[in-house]
């Protein structure tokens, strides 16, 4: 049990800061666009950055 939770707060894990910040925006957008808060052709847009920007910084 305990190495699972290491795990999780590790390089890399589910709950770091980056990884926290990436599902929280793209939690945010997904409610927005549902709602149709968001135009149609932003979501593509902001959902590729932010999916880049955490896929890049893990890479590092």
């Amino acid at each position: 049990m305990s190495e699972m939770i290491r795990s999780l707060f590790a390089e890399g894990g589910a709950l770091r800061v980056r990884a926290i910040l990436a599902f929280v925006i793209g939690g945010v957008y997904a409610y927005l666009a549902i709602t149709g808060e968001i135009p149609s052709e932003d979501i593509k847009e902001v959902t590729l950055l932010v999916i880049a920007f955490y896929f890049f910084t893990r890479a590092k």
